[in-house]
């Protein structure tokens, strides 16, 4: 499966090819990304795997990790001739706490640069915790 989007960001757009692949038991995302502001279009890249293994059977879910790298305009603007690299990382672990009930704990580290859904543009971590609820609906 591929899925191609454009996303409005504040220098610019996200002009993105995803592409979804399954290799036995293993997931994966690979995002290429093309960042455009007024002089110049940048790569980026992502890597997802929502099942990373864990070994044995157990209450542990496999590991859920993503990786970004980039290239992005200087200081974030339109007009920016120069570029920056910048990356993310990013790890969840997941605890069975009962049959449709998961546990988790996240943490994100990022350089200074824009991502999709993340609300800071500066260097940042964050560290969630929360509760994942599996319904069954899809």
């Amino acid at each position: 499966n591929i899925a191609v989007r454009h996303i409005l960001n504040s220098f610019g757009y996200d002009l993105g090819l995803d592409v979804f692949l399954e290799t036995g038991k293993q997931k994966w995302l690979i995002g290429l990304h093309s960042y455009k502001n007024k002089h110049r279009l940048l790569p980026g890249i992502e890597v997802e795997n929502p099942s990373v293994p864990l070994g044995r059977k157990s209450k542990f879910q496999p590991l859920e990790a993503r990786a970004m790298l980039w290239l992005q305009p200087k200081d974030q603007l339109y007009a920016d001739e120069k570029a920056k690299a910048g990356g993310l990382l990013q790890v969840r672990g997941l605890y069975r706490a009962g049959k449709q009930l998961l546990l988790f704990a996240e943490a994100e580290a990022k350089t200074d640069g824009w991502v999709a859904g993340n609300p800071y543009l500066d260097a940042n971590l964050t560290v969630r915790m929360g509760v994942r609820l599996n319904t069954g609906l899809q």
